[in-house]
C-alpha cells in the first residue's frame, strides 16, 4: 500500500528529482506496510558527494524484526504453496516495472552511493538480469529419480523451499545485491527479511516497493532499517528458529562473526556468505595488452574499485611491466572525478570519508615501504571538500609487506608488482587467505588450464576482466565466503532436498 507518511524537508528535495517522487520512501516495510521505528529514532542518510543529509530513515529495534520475522512466518505457509508459474510470474511483473521506474532507482543509488548515472543505471540493468533469471530458474527446479537395486523400490528426490531467509545487504551494489537474494528466495518459494545498509537503504526500500506494486504478498519481502542496532539485527537474525537461511554480502571479519552465530544457533541453518576478495589480476608477456588493461579497467575502477572482485594485487611479467603501466597511466589520465550525476564524471567519490581515508592509510604505507606511486594518491582539488573523493591512483611496487597485500584496497587505487616465472606469480596469487576471484591474461592455452586448476579462488576469469553475471555461479573459498549467488546453483542454496522413498511396489502383481 502506498506510505502515508509525510517526507523530512531534505528528503522533499531529493524526491521532487525523481520521476517517481513516490518511491522515495523514509520507512521499513513489514507485512506489505510501510512502518516507522517504534521509537521515532532516525538516522541520516549521507550524500557522499557533498556530506549533507538526503534524508532520514527509522532506526528501527529488534522489536519491528521480531514482527517482521513473525510476518515471513505466516506468510511462508502460503507462499510455498504457490506454483513455479505464479512465482515467475511476479518476478517479471517486478522486472517490468524496474525497467519502467529505472531513471528513479538509478536516481537513489546516486545520491546514497555516489556512483556516475551511467554506473547507477548499470547496476538496475545488472538488478533485472537477476529477476528475469530466476523467473525462469522457478520453473526449472527439477528434483531427480533415483533407481534402485531393489525391484519394488522407487526413489525420488524432491526440493523444497527453506523457509523464512534473512538476507543482510550491502552498499557498494544496494540494488543488485538485493535482487541477487530475493529473486533466489521468491523463485524457490521462500520468504525474506532484509536488513539493508545505513549507507544506502531508500534504493532498497524503493526496489521493494515495485515488488509490492508487481503483486507480491504482504509478508514476503519485508525490509528492516537500522543503524543503532546492527549488531543486536546479527544475533536475532542468525539465532531465531524461524529463519531457516542467512544471506550475507559484506566483509570478512563480520561474516565470520555471523557464521558463529548462526553456528551456535538452537537450530542449524544454512547460510551463503559472500565476504571480502582479495583479487591477483596476472599478465603475461604473451598476453594481449589491449584486453589486459581493458580487463583491468572493468574489475579494478568499476565502482570506484569498491568490489569485492576488484583486482587488489596486479601482477604484471618483467616483460611488459613497464608498457602495462604506460597504458593504464595513459587511460587513467583521461578520467573525470566529480559529483554522479555531472554530465562528465567518470568516477564519483567513495562511500564516506572513511573509505577515502583507509586509500590514504594504505598508499601511505605502500610509499613508505618502496612502493612509487605513479599516478594520483591524492583528494582532488575543486571539488566540495566534505565529499569522499580520491584520485584514480597507480602504485607499482607492491610486495607481501605492505597493509594493502592484505586488505581489500575497495577504493580507486591499480597496485601493482613485478613477476618473472610462473610459478613465481602462482605462489604470490595464492599468498592469501581470501579466495574470492582471480585473473589470468595470457594466450598460452596450456598455462590458462594449469593456473586455472592450481588458484585457489571460487572464480577465475580467464583473458575477462569480469565474472559476475546472473547465470554464473558467484561464490569464493577459504575466508571470501561460503555458497553460491546467482545461477542455478544459487537457486539450490534456497533449497532443501527431500527424498521419498517408496517401497512394497510389485510390479510383477499386474501379470
Amino acid at each position: 500500500m502506498p506510505s502515508t507518511f509525510t517526507l523530512s524537508a531534505e528528503a522533499r528535495e531529493l524526491a521532487s528529482k525523481l520521476k517517481d517522487p513516490s518511491l522515495f520512501l523514509e520507512t521499513g516495510y513489514i507485512n506489505g506496510e510501510h512502518v516507522r521505528s517504534s521509537t521515532g529514532a532516525t538516522f541520516p542518510v549521507i550524500d557522499p558527494a557533498t556530506g549533507k543529509t538526503i534524508g532520514n530513515c527509522p532506526d528501527m529495534t529488534t522489536a519491528e524484526l521480531e514482527s517482521a520475522i513473525a510476518a515471513s512466518v505466516a506468510a511462508f505457509d502460503y507462499w510455498r504453496h504457490t506454483t513455479p508459474n505464479i512465482r515467475a510470474e511476479a518476478l517479471q511483473k517486478w522486472r517490468a516495472l524496474c525497467i519502467e521506474h529505472a531513471e528513479s532507482l538509478a536516481h537513489l543509488i546516486v545520491a546514497e552511493n555516489g556512483k556516475p548515472w551511467k554506473e547507477a543505471m548499470g547496476e538496475i540493468a545488472y538488478s533485472n538480469s537477476f529477476l528475469d533469471w530466476f523467473a525462469g530458474e522457478a520453473m526449472r527446479n527439477y528434483g531427480d529419480f533415483i533407481p534402485s537395486p531393489n525391484p519394488l523400490s522407487r526413489n525420488i528426490v524432491v526440493k523444497q523451499p527453506v523457509g523464512p531467509v534473512g538476507c543482510i545487504t550491502p552498499w557498494n551494489f544496494s540494488v543488485g545485491m538485493c535482487s541477487k537474494k530475493a529473486g533466489a528466495a521468491i523463485a524457490a518459494g521462500c520468504t525474506i527479511v532484509i536488513k539493508p545498509p545505513p549507507e544506502t537503504p531508500f534504493s532498497i526500500i524503493a526496489f521493494v516497493e515495485l515488488a509490492t506494486r508487481a503483486g507480491i504478498p504482504p509478508g514476503v519481502i519485508n525490509v528492516v532499517p537500522t543503524k543503532t542496532h546492527t549488531r543486536e539485527f546479527g544475533i536475532l537474525l542468525c539465532q531465531s528458529d524461524a529463519i531457516k537461511k542467512i544471506s550475507f554480502t559484506g566483509s570478512t571479519p563480520v561474516g565470520l562473526h555471523l557464521n558463529r552465530l548462526a553456528a551456535n544457533a538452537r537450530l542449524l541453518k544454512k547460510v551463503t556468505m559472500e565476504l571480502g576478495g582479495n583479487a591477483p589480476f596476472i599478465i603475461f608477456d604473451d598476453a594481449d595488452l589491449d584486453l589486459a588493461i581493458e580487463g583491468v579497467i572493468a574489475g579494478k575502477f568499476r565502482a570506484n574499485g569498491q568490489n569485492c572482485v576488484s583486482p587488489n594485487r596486479i601482477f604484471v611479467q618483467s616483460g611488459v611491466y613497464d608498457e602495462v603501466i604506460s597504458r593504464l597511466k595513459a587511460k587513467l589520465s583521461q578520467y573525470k572525478v566529480g559529483p554522479g550525476l555531472a554530465k562528465d564524471t567518470t568516477h564519483g567519490p567513495l562511500i564516506h570519508t572513511a573509505a577515502r581515508d583507509k586509500c590514504i592509510r594504505l598508499v601511505k604505507d605502500m610509499q613508505a615501504k618502496g612502493a612509487t606511486i605513479v599516478l594520483g594518491g591524492r583528494i582532488p582539488e575543486g571539488l566540495d571538500p566534505n565529499g569522499a573523493y580520491y584520485e584514480p591512483t597507480i602504485v607499482s611496487g607492491m610486495t607481501p609487506e605492505m597493509d594493502a597485500w592484505r586488505e581489500e584496497l575497495f577504493g580507486p587505487i591499480a597496485a601493482l608488482l613485478k613477476f618473472d616465472t610462473e610459478l613465481e606469480a602462482l605462489k604470490g596469487a595464492n599468498n592469501s587467505e581470501m579466495g574470492l576471484a582471480c585473473y589470468i591474461y595470457t594466450k598460452d592455452v596450456a598455462r590458462c588450464w594449469r593456473l586455472s586448476e592450481e588458484l585457489s579462488f571460487g572464480m577465475c576469469g580467464i583473458n575477462a576482466g569480469m565474472v559476475s553475471a546472473a547465470e554464473l555461479p558467484f561464490g569464493g573459498r577459504n575466508n571470501s565466503g561460503v555458497g553460491t549467488e546467482g545461477s542455478k546453483y544459487g537457486l539450490d542454496d534456497y533449497l532443501e532436498k527431500k527424498l521419498l522413498a517408496f517401497g512394497n511396489i510389485d510390479s510383477r502383481s499386474l501379470w
